[in-house]
């Protein structure tokens, strides 16, 4: 498992496009009803992972973010 060190950057106003994507993996997973081949279902399985894997970097972003807030002044520095 990759962890990312407290000083990766992190832009709160930048948006998530992951969610967005995995919006449209999830529909074209479900639009394959008609039979995909093992490769069609393959390339979406590594979309999706991916798209998680992309999510949980966010998130611990946003963690390594609000301690960073919720720490006092100075301390730790």
């Amino acid at each position: 498992m990759t962890t990312l060190l407290p000083e990766s950057s992190f832009l709160q106003h930048t948006p998530v496009f992951s969610v967005k994507r995995a919006a449209v993996a999830v529909t074209a997973v479900s639009n394959c009803a008609t039979g995909p081949s093992h490769e069609e279902w393959q390339s979406q399985l590594r979309s999706l992972q991916q798209l998680i894997c992309e999510l949980l970097v966010k998130n611990q972003q946003l963690r390594w973010a609000l301690m960073e807030l919720k720490e006092p002044s100075g301390k730790g520095r």
